[in-house]
């Protein structure tokens, strides 16, 4: 869980941080967001098929990622921005 405000490249998880982790605010947003992971999974009927991605189907769009290189570290709209430009077709 981050704070994409002062952590826009995610490198500082809240819920692993002892000063933010007992933080009364941090443990309230993480039972919200829980809750609303249950309710997506209630509405779109996810019975966590593929939760153990050792069953992925072989042609995911989830990997392989053995084809590709690290870029170092990006924020999350930097990342968007270079995937849009490796997928472009050539």
């Amino acid at each position: 869980m981050f704070d994409l405000i002062e952590d826009p490249t995610e490198q500082k998880n809240l819920l692993f941080e002892p000063a933010s982790a007992k933080q009364l605010e941090t443990a309230a947003k993480f039972e919200e967001l829980k809750a609303e992971i249950a309710r997506l999974k209630k509405e779109y009927r996810d019975d966590d098929q593929y939760a153990d991605p050792s069953t992925w189907p072989k042609t995911s769009v989830d990997g392989p990622f053995n084809t590709k290189k690290p870029i170092g570290m990006k924020s999350v709209s930097e990342a968007i921005a270079l995937s849009e430009i490796d997928n472009q077709a050539p």
